[in-house]
């Protein structure tokens, strides 16, 4: 009996340290994983703005080209109608 309850008493002090060992384990993945998602994020906040930056220049220099563009339509089409005011006479 005393024997039966010594055996019993070390089972259940083996299973509470495996378990002790295992919430441990299980408590410094959190963490370790938790303080990469913090990093990731920040990353991605960077990569965020910085998209956005890059998206505002673009558009930015799309505008300045399109009103160049816009400019030259126009230059080309005066300079016909002086030719054609030319050809006239």
């Amino acid at each position: 009996m005393f024997t039966e309850r010594k055996c019993c008493s070390r089972n259940k002090k083996i299973e509470y340290d495996v378990m002790n060992v295992s919430y441990h384990k299980t408590k410094e993945a959190y963490e370790t994983l938790k303080s990469q998602m913090k990093r990731i994020q920040a990353r991605l906040a960077q990569y965020s703005a910085m998209t956005q930056m890059l998206e505002n220049k673009y558009k930015t220099k799309q505008q300045a080209v399109n009103q160049y563009i816009d400019e030259f339509v126009e230059l080309k089409r005066k300079m016909a109608e002086i030719e054609h005011e030319n050809n006239k006479t």
